[in-house]
């Protein structure tokens, strides 16, 4: 469903592409006034091209006159763009701090392992969201992957837990909501909304 505001500090990492448009590449979190947490294959994606310039938008609504603000992507250096890889994180520091917008509460280490040992963790709903395209749509010419360039968030339920991922059930015939291409480094924040 439409965000609009109900997760200002979930924002969309923005490249310069060469037509001369920005365009959303990932999503992320403003972990602090100059911090945004992404995932790495977003950012070791542009560097591979050789694009050093990144920008960062909260506005809910992406156009090519959104608000910007620059920064400076740090990938992780271990990781190992492997599929399983738990170092897939990179962060982006912003060249001015964002004031209007608090950052995201980050939980505690080890929360999840201690909600899975005390079986508090079954049943329990996460809060996705992100600027991702939507389901593929069959139409004359093949699919198409809407991608509206705005943010979304969805529900689901827990599913399973290893040492890598946290996986968060997509079913939509039993109410679930899930990510796609462009959610990328986007949070799931503990509880429903």
């Amino acid at each position: 469903q439409p965000d609009e505001n109900g997760h200002p500090n979930v924002g969309a990492m923005i490249r310069l592409r060469s037509d001369g448009q920005y365009r959303i590449l990932c999503s992320g979190s403003l972990v602090s006034p100059t911090v945004f947490l992404t995932a790495a294959h977003c950012t070791t994606f542009l560097e591979q091209q050789g694009i050093s310039d990144v920008w960062v938008t909260f506005d809910s609504q992406f156009t090519q006159s959104s608000k910007l603000i620059h920064g400076t992507m740090h990938s992780n250096p271990l990781y190992n763009q492997a599929q399983s890889d738990t170092g897939d994180i990179a962060v982006i520091t912003l060249d001015r701090a964002v004031n209007s917008v608090a950052p995201v509460q980050l939980p505690p280490a080890g929360l999840l392992d201690a909600m899975k040992a005390s079986g508090t963790l079954n049943r329990t709903l996460f809060t996705s969201v992100g600027y991702g395209t939507q389901e593929p749509q069959p139409g004359p010419g093949g699919i198409t992957n809407p991608f509206p360039m705005q943010r979304w968030y969805s529900v689901g339920e827990f599913n399973a837990l290893n040492p890598t991922w946290l996986r968060i059930a997509q079913t939509q015939a039993t109410g679930d909501g899930g990510t796609c291409s462009g959610d990328s480094g986007g949070p799931q924040f503990l509880g429903a909304g």
